[in-house]
C-alpha cells in the first residue's frame, strides 16, 4: 500500500502509520488526525486541571485506542502562585501609563471578560496541577512545547512503574520533553531511549 511507503522508524516507536504528528487547539482536530493514522496532539496549556480531564477523555472517546497526546508549555520563570493581584501590584508605573495611553489612543473598549490568555496567570502552582491532569490520564505523548521541568519528567518517568500504559506515558515524555528534543531529532530513528530498551505500543 502506499502509506506503507511512509513507515519509518519514528513510526514503529510511537504506533503509528504515518510519521505524521499534528498539534491543534482542538480536540476534535487532534483525535482526527490520531484516527487517521498520525499522532496528534492537543494543546493544553490554557486549560485548567479540570478541562485537561474532561478534554482527554473526549480526545480518548474520539481517537479509540490510536496513540494521542498533549502538548504543555512550560517556561522557566513563570511565578510560583496563580496570584493575579499579585503580579498586577508588581507593575512598573510606565508599562501602566503606557498600556492606558494605548487604550485611550486607539479607543480599546474595557475588556468585556477573560481571554484565552488570561483566564488564569501561568503559574508554577497551576503549571503543577495540571501536570498531575496529564500523568493520571491514559496519553500516549506527554509533549513540553516550552520548558521541560525536571521534576515533570522525572514523575514521568516515576509512573513507569504503576502500569503498562503508564510507562508508555513516561517514554513519551521523555521522548518529547523539550529538554530532549535535540536528542530526539538525533537518535529517534534509533529507537531507543538512553539507558533503555526500546518499546514498540
Amino acid at each position: 500500500m502506499e502509506r506503507d511507503r511512509l513507515k519509518t522508524a519514528i513510526c514503529a516507536n510511537f504506533g503509528i502509520d504515518v510519521p505524521i504528528f499534528g498539534f491543534a487547539h482542538s480536540v476534535a482536530a487532534a483525535a482526527a488526525i490520531s484516527r487517521e493514522g498520525g499522532l496528534g496532539v492537543y494543546g493544553a496549556t490554557r486549560d485548567t486541571p479540570g478541562e485537561i480531564r474532561e478534554r482527554l477523555a473526549q480526545m480518548r472517546a474520539l481517537a479509540g485506542d490510536r496513540p494521542i497526546g498533549v502538548d504543555l508549555v512550560l517556561p522557566h520563570g513563570m511565578p510560583e502562585r496563580d496570584d493575579r493581584e499579585a503580579i498586577e501590584a508588581a507593575l512598573a508605573p510606565e508599562h501602566r501609563a503606557f498600556v492606558a495611553g494605548l487604550y485611550e489612543k486607539f479607543q480599546v473598549p474595557p475588556a468585556s471578560g477573560p481571554g484565552m490568555r488570561s483566564r488564569f496567570v501561568r503559574s508554577n502552582e497551576m503549571a503543577a496541577a495540571q501536570i498531575e491532569a496529564v500523568l493520571k490520564s491514559d496519553v500516549d505523548v506527554f509533549a513540553c512545547g516550552i520548558g521541560a521541568p525536571p521534576e515533570a519528567i522525572e514523575r514521568a518517568t516515576q509512573a513507569s512503574g504503576r502500569s503498562r500504559s503508564s510507562a508508555r506515558r513516561s517514554m513519551r515524555a521523555r521522548h518529547c520533553g523539550a529538554a530532549s528534543i535535540s536528542w530526539w531529532h538525533k537518535d529517534m530513528t534509533r529507537g531507543r531511549i538512553p539507558g533503555r530498551s526500546a518499546r514498540s505500543p
